[in-house]
């Protein structure tokens, strides 16, 4: 079979990862203008980047927040703040192809949602060890995730 992707160095540390999932989860505009196709990309989008930091977390996915050391030295534990109900609702609305989403249309709570994520993740950076922001391929900082939450609060 043909393959569909060509592999590419991006990122070049997990915290690059992290930076580049939550400045997507926190830039994807909340507000809807009526275009069904946009408004359906846009709330997607932002679940699936809801999904990936709620995963991260939760360390219920490859990266994890257990996998980084704090400021104690010691890893760090899964922030769990989502009920299992929601991770699955948001599972679900992203499958795309279910017999459950022909019967139930969601309206979903973005503001509650991003300012709740926002929260937690803010606090898993205040036990995060400095250390990982003092490579020299990091070219920004704690603050830099703080500022984004900022200018972007809805």
């Amino acid at each position: 079979m043909e393959q569909f992707y060509e592999e590419k160095d991006v990122f070049k540390s997990d915290i690059d990862v992290l930076y580049y999932e939550f400045r997507m989860f926190n830039q994807i505009p909340l507000l809807t203008d009526g275009h069904w196709a946009k408004d359906n990309a846009q709330i997607e989008s932002f679940l699936l980047h809801a999904r990936n930091l709620i995963e991260f977390l939760h360390c219920d996915g490859h990266l994890k927040c257990s996998g980084f050391k704090g400021k104690d030295d010691k890893l760090i534990s899964p922030i769990k703040f989502i009920s299992k109900d929601n991770v699955q609702r948001i599972n679900e609305h992203l499958s795309h192809i279910s017999s459950k989403r022909r019967r139930i249309k969601l309206g979903w709570r973005t503001k509650e949602l991003k300012n709740e994520i926002n929260k937690n993740f803010i606090e898993f950076l205040e036990k995060i060890s400095p250390n990982y922001f003092s490579d020299g391929n990091i070219s920004f900082s704690v603050l830099n995730f703080t500022e984004l939450v900022n200018r972007n609060k809805n």
